[in-house]
């Protein structure tokens, strides 16, 4: 009998078993990246009502309320750690949602603390101004400060090659503690032959060319049901890959891929007046031998 009462006492908002679960669900929301009403939503409620009925599950409210409760403790622990570490890298990045058109920057943080490497994601600032470099330098320092992390402390700041980050970090750390990302200085590399201007022209038709007839298979149904069922001996059919700029390996990937894709697409677009014109043999040759 009184297993039983405790058992059920567990369950109580401070109890043993309420704490372990919420602590649980905080985890699930932060680690999967799931929206906060996820506990309000009727697949998951009935989930936790079938698995441990005695538990009852925190409000969206309260849910927002625990994980910035968890937020400001766990940044203290790391606020102690920093204080005694010698050195820290930096990370930055600026990106720009598309859905709703607001721009943002992310700053991470790497270090050795006890002789283990720790990474950090410091947070994400919404850019209300030109992005200009005194204005995300002015943005970096606000987010350095709030963690405490001193500029003799930071061995380095890695962003991408854009010159307004590049001039905001050299007049926030100094010149000599900015590094380019290696990524992506390869990826410009990769896209020079690609280029409008001092690009190989030849390179850019074809690759323009197979980017065509990519998009044109993405955005036609019928096309793309057809490609499916052309491969009915395949378990899973393929699909045509489009290149990212971002992504220097990206074009590889879809020439691979439209390469040996190449017979059926060109069966299969002779049935479509309005797609664009196939590859000749001789330019699928030139793919095939680089």
């Amino acid at each position: 009998m009184d297993s039983c009462v405790n058992n059920i006492k567990a369950f109580n908002v401070n109890g043993q078993k309420y704490g372990q679960l919420s602590n649980a669900i905080m985890f699930m929301i932060c680690k999967d990246t799931l929206p906060l009403n996820t506990v309000e939503k009727e697949g998951f409620t009935y989930l936790m009502k079938a698995a441990v009925p005695l538990y009852k599950l925190p409000s969206r409210q309260t849910t927002t309320q625990m994980i910035d409760d968890k937020y400001d403790v766990l940044s203290l622990q790391f606020r102690e750690k920093l204080l005694e570490v010698e050195s820290i890298c930096l990370t930055t990045d600026i990106w720009t949602d598309t859905h709703n058109t607001r721009s943002y920057m992310g700053l991470t943080g790497h270090f050795i603390y006890e002789s283990e490497l720790i990474s950090i994601n410091f947070g994400v600032s919404y850019l209300t101004e030109p992005h200009n470099a005194d204005y995300l330098c002015q943005v970096l320092k606000t987010m350095t400060e709030k963690w405490g992390i001193a500029s003799e402390k930071v061995a380095a700041v890695v962003t991408d090659n854009g010159a307004n980050i590049v001039k905001a970090v050299t007049i926030a750390f100094g010149k000599q503690k900015h590094l380019w990302c290696f990524a992506h200085t390869l990826n410009l590399a990769a896209q020079k032959p690609f280029e409008e201007k001092g690009g190989i022209e030849s390179a850019r038709q074809l690759l323009n060319i197979v980017k065509d007839i990519t998009r044109y298979c993405k955005q036609n149904v019928n096309v793309a049901d057809a490609l499916r069922k052309a491969q009915n001996d395949v378990t899973v059919p393929l699909k045509l890959i489009q290149s990212v700029c971002t992504r220097w390996n990206s074009i590889y990937y879809q020439l691979v891929r439209f390469v040996r894709l190449s017979e059926l697409l060109a069966s299969i677009l002779l049935n479509y007046p309005k797609a664009p014109p196939m590859l000749t043999a001789s330019q699928l040759d030139g793919i095939k031998d680089q």
